[in-house]
């Protein structure tokens, strides 16, 4: 099938190629399901806060957007972060996409909604809704299979 076609190739760049497995996506053309018939691998450059408020639960990792569980609300500490990053893009001349991620048991559709509600949120900074491309991962790409809170998170990646 198409998934298990995609994740061999993801499996084989990352176990043979050695390519981290945080830094790169694949992307499927050709196929209803998103997955594809021709695998793309895309790298994957993540604008990553290096210091910042986070919640108690996210101790071991960075900073970062991240919503309460079943939410597309931003946890409190998370938006603090939002004015410096939306002067950041109003400055730069790059487009980012917003990649939404649920944990494994929240509903999937969430993780396009939050995408959606950090662009939301960056437009009313002032960021032009053109530099933002809000994109659904599902839970496809968890932080941590036993801290679920870091995986309700929205990633920033430049195009």
């Amino acid at each position: 099938t198409d998934i298990e076609r995609s994740l061999a190739v993801y499996q084989w760049l990352v176990e043979v190629a050695g390519c981290a497995p945080g830094l790169l996506r694949l992307k499927g053309c050709g196929s209803t399901a998103g997955l594809g018939q021709l695998v793309v691998p895309v790298p994957i450059q993540e604008l990553v806060f290096r210091s910042g408020p986070k919640a108690a639960e996210m101790e071991n990792f960075p900073s970062g957007l991240y919503f309460a569980k079943d939410s597309i609300e931003l946890l409190p500490e998370t938006t603090e972060l939002l004015p410096p990053l939306g002067k950041a893009f109003s400055q730069e001349n790059y487009v980012v996409r917003l990649e939404g991620h649920v944990d494994k048991d929240e509903n999937p559709d969430l993780a396009g909604q939050r995408a959606v509600r950090v662009r939301e949120l960056l437009m009313e900074l002032g960021v032009p809704r053109t530099k933002m491309r809000p994109q659904s991962c599902k839970a496809l790409h968890p932080l941590s299979r036993t801290k679920h809170a870091v995986n309700r998170r929205v990633e920033l990646h430049i195009l």
